[in-house]
C-alpha cells in the first residue's frame, strides 16, 4: 500500500506544547525589555550603613588593656582605626565581623595599612584572657589588636560607641552563657574622631573605600 503523509495533527504532542511554550516565553521576554527600557536606570545596590537602632555614637578616648600592657585610642593618632566588639567564643556575628573587617584590610596597599589599625574590643573579659585576645586578633590580621577591661570599663567604652549587649545564658551549652550585641564595625579618622559605621554584611569594599577617603583626607 502506498505510504501516507502524515499530518501536522499527528505531531507529537510535546512538540506543540514546545512551540507554544516557547512562543509565548518569546512574547513575554519582549514586554520585560520594552518595560524595563521605560523606567529610569537605577544605582547598584548597596548594603546600607545605619546607626539609628544603636545609641547615637559619640566617640572618644579610652584606655584598655592589651597582652603586651595598656591600649588607648589616642595611641594611633595619625591612623584609621576600626573597631569591632565582641567575645571569642561567639560563633556567629564576631567571626564574620572579623572576616568582613580582615577582607577589607585585604584591599588595602602596604602603604596604607601602615596607617590602619583595627581592634577587637571583647565584652567578655571574664572568660577572655588576653593571652587569648591577642592570638584571636592575629588570627585574622597582623593589624587587629585583641584588648579588654574590667566589666566596667568595658560597659564605659561601648556606651561611648552606642554599642549595646547583654548576657544570657545558653542551654543545654558547656559555653554556659553568650552575649547578644552589636555586630558594627565603628570607624575612628586620623584624628581620633568617630567617623562611621558598617553594620553587619556590610560588603568589605565599602569599608575599604571608607578608609581610602580617610587616608587620602589626612594627606
Amino acid at each position: 500500500m502506498p505510504e501516507t503523509k502524515k499530518s501536522a495533527s499527528n505531531a507529537p504532542i510535546y512538540i506543540i506544547l514546545l512551540f507554544i511554550f516557547l512562543l509565548i516565553g518569546g512574547i513575554g521576554y519582549l514586554v520585560y525589555k520594552n518595560s524595563q527600557a521605560s523606567k529610569p536606570p537605577q544605582k547598584d545596590k548597596v548594603v546600607q550603613k545605619t546607626t539609628t537602632y544603636v545609641a547615637n555614637p559619640q566617640g572618644g578616648d579610652f584606655t584598655l588593656k592589651s597582652a603586651d600592657g595598656p591600649v588607648s585610642l589616642s595611641d594611633f593618632k595619625g591612623k584609621v582605626v576600626l573597631m569591632f566588639f565582641g567575645f571569642t567564643t561567639c560563633t556567629n556575628a564576631c567571626p564574620v565581623g572579623m572576616m568582613e573587617m580582615t577582607n577589607a584590610f585585604s584591599l588595602l596597599s602596604e602603604d596604607e595599612l601602615k596607617n590602619v589599625q583595627g581592634l577587637f574590643i571583647s565584652i567578655d573579659p571574664e572568660r577572655d584572657k588576653l593571652p587569648a585576645l591577642k592570638e584571636y586578633g592575629h588570627y585574622f590580621h597582623p593589624n587587629i589588636l585583641g584588648i579588654t577591661g574590667t566589666k566596667e570599663e568595658v560597659a564605659k567604652v561601648a556606651a561611648k560607641f552606642g554599642v549595646m549587649y547583654s548576657k544570657e545564658k545558653l542551654v543545654n551549652s558547656e559555653l554556659g552563657y553568650g552575649f547578644s550585641h552589636t555586630s558594627t564595625i565603628y570607624l575612628v579618622n586620623p584624628q581620633g574622631i568617630f567617623s562611621d559605621s558598617f553594620v553587619y554584611g556590610t560588603a568589605p569594599e565599602i569599608i575599604a573605600d571608607e578608609v581610602k577617603y580617610l587616608l587620602k583626607k589626612k594627606e
